[in-house]
């Protein structure tokens, strides 16, 4: 039975191997990798059995796994279950595999709210009343489907807002969350420059918000997942995987950048850290569900106007980051807003040097240094090993030699 005091130690032991890991600079990133995942389970042990006996707080999150836990203790993988009025799905992750990345040996679990896809609320409860009008009473039937009208453009504003009222914030506040720079390290050699982050659909967006004013002006990208109620290693985006890959490529050509293993760990222990070499930004600083929500109703009537009143004062913020950290790479990444980002690469003075299948290279160069820039679609649509591996093949050697991608 574990105590506060061997809580404290594990912390303190976790957290050395881990800035061991942060100021290592060496070319063997495995070199503390065995000591930081041994102190790292040992942490997570001990903080499980802590929580489980009240010891330490849970979150709302963790209080209702350990309720789903409980009460179904034998459910598989993709098993649904109902629950006070709810049905959840557990799900199975992988925590370890062998060397080749083949064979699990430990598995992770975790609940997730389950909704069928073919799920549909009950919006219509009015249709029985209005038939029944509709013979009787023309008039009574137009001022029924006028006001149905009227609800639908109020949910679909409702739904902008994020299923809550409009956000009362200070300006300061929001002045704040509008200049959010990113994830990781200015200083890092390697920058990703996307269009916007996701807002999971789970989220809340005035929920969200409120926790990013606990941010500072750039964040340690696990540290802000854990403000978010959110953990790295069950995220189902891909992006951070293929960001990793690129990662694994550019600073550490020794080791394998396909392999998951190293993927998985690269993306778990470095991606976005404070003190790494990788920095994680985007063209708009507020998240959304997609590219048609205003995440930013309260100043910005419409998403056509937080577009063109927010992207101008990013850019240039973008450009004079580049040009003040000087990153040797900038992978840019998204489908949308070509005519931002190709004045950035404008105001940058970058050549195009080569147009791929999947993407186009440029190289802004001058006296002290040189920065290569990979411009493209996006991390998981159309990309496959061997097509990222001839353009990663490109990058690395743009500037010295015409190479075919």
């Amino acid at each position: 039975m574990y105590t506060l005091d061997d809580y404290e130690k594990a912390k303190a032991e976790a957290k050395k191997w881990a800035d061991a890991f942060d100021r290592y600079s060496g070319n063997n990133p495995d070199k503390y990798q065995s000591d930081m995942k041994q102190a790292r389970s040992k942490l997570m042990a001990i903080e499980l059995d802590l929580k489980n006996r009240g010891v330490l707080m849970m979150n709302d999150k963790e209080k209702l796994e350990a309720e789903l836990n409980k009460q179904f203790p034998k459910a598989k993988h993709k098993q649904i279950v109902e629950y006070k009025g709810n049905r959840y799905q557990r799900k199975f992750y992988p925590l370890e595999k062998s060397r080749p990345g083949e064979t699990v040996t430990e598995w992770g679990k975790t609940w997730t709210k389950y909704q069928h896809k073919n799920h549909r609320s009950n919006q219509n409860s009015a249709a029985p009343a209005r038939l029944a009008l509709a013979s009787k009473d023309p008039a009574r039937l137009g001022e029924i489907q006028s006001r149905e009208a009227m609800g639908r453009q109020n949910l679909v504003r409702y739904r902008e807002r994020g299923g809550l009222s409009m956000l009362k914030l200070s300006e300061s506040q929001w002045d704040q969350l509008l200049k959010f720079q990113g994830y990781g390290n200015l200083k890092a050699p390697v920058w990703f420059l996307g269009i916007e982050e996701k807002l999971p659909s789970t989220s809340n967006r005035n929920n969200e918000l409120k926790n990013r004013l606990r941010f500072s002006s750039s964040m340690d990208l696990a540290q802000a997942q854990i403000i978010l109620d959110r953990e790295i290693r069950t995220a189902k985006t891909k992006t951070w995987t293929w960001m990793s890959k690129f990662a694994v490529a550019l600073l550490h050509p020794a080791y394998d950048w396909k392999d998951r293993e190293r993927t998985r760990s690269y993306k778990l222990e470095r991606l976005g850290r404070s003190k790494g070499d990788t920095f994680l930004s985007e063209l708009f600083p507020l998240p959304a569900v997609s590219r048609k929500t205003n995440p930013c109703p309260e100043r910005y009537p419409t998403r056509e106007d937080y577009d063109r009143q927010v992207s101008p004062a990013r850019i240039r913020w973008l450009i004079d980051a580049l040009k003040r950290y000087k990153p040797r790479y900038v992978i840019i990444y998204g489908a949308f807003n070509d005519a931002e980002y190709g004045r950035l690469i404008t105001d940058l003075n970058a050549q195009l040097v080569k147009k791929t299948q999947l993407g186009e290279l440029y190289l802004h160069a001058n006296a002290k240094n040189t920065t290569k820039i990979l411009r493209f679609s996006f991390f998981t649509r159309g990309l496959s090993h061997n097509h990222v591996g001839r353009i990663l093949h490109s990058l690395k050697t743009m500037g010295d030699a015409q190479v075919d991608a």
